[in-house]
């Protein structure tokens, strides 16, 4: 077809009638860029993509512009280094092209990034049961908010049940801890002690 045909978008109960149209790549958590791309070849003089709801990993709010090529009509927008974004949040965008405002359908930032978390030293008295497996790992920290220790599996590569809880001693504790998505942290080295 011509490059004007009319692309409705559905926007909450209302229809905008748009012959532009807009496509984000796959976002992640891991993403250093924001990339996408105006499907459309028609002809045009300023086009602005704002992001309105990028959030990162620590709260704080994107609201910046992306860059813009007119050769290839790629939009890129650069996350600063260090910088993570919310995993599982949606992107919300405005697309304006020339005067017409585009709101633009809202990816999901994927989960790619493990969960980090430290080991410590765990104390439990003598017969007395394992503490919960959370009680192992401190500063457990991941790009998903609202999460709980009890969210996350803990996978030990020491074996607890060879361990003789009827005396006291120490024991190295080894274990990974993976988010909802599957990411594994790297292994994490705990203490306890009796």
């Amino acid at each position: 077809g011509s490059n004007n045909t009319i692309k409705s978008q559905e926007i909450g109960y209302w229809s905008i009638p748009t012959k532009y149209e807009f496509v984000f790549d796959e976002v992640a958590d891991i993403s250093t860029e924001i990339t996408g791309k105006l499907l459309n070849t028609g002809d045009f003089e300023q086009v602005d993509l704002q992001l309105s709801n990028a959030y990162l990993s620590d709260g704080t709010q994107i609201n910046s512009k992306a860059e813009f090529d007119p050769a290839t009509q790629l939009f890129k927008l650069v996350l600063e280094e260090g910088v993570h974004l919310l995993a599982e949040e949606e992107l919300v965008a405005q697309l304006t092209v020339d005067s017409e405002v585009i709101p633009i359908t809202k990816p999901q930032v994927v989960d790619k990034m493990p969960p980090t978390a430290e080991g410590r030293e765990v104390y439990m008295s003598i017969n007395e049961d394992f503490p919960s497996n959370s009680k192992f790992v401190r500063n457990l920290m991941d790009t998903n908010k609202h999460l709980e220790p009890e969210d996350f599996n803990y996978e030990f590569s020491t074996n607890l049940n060879e361990i003789d809880v009827s005396k006291a001693g120490e024991h190295p504790i080894e274990l990974t801890v993976a988010d909802k998505a599957g990411n594994k942290s790297e292994m994490i080295h705990s203490t306890l002690k009796i």
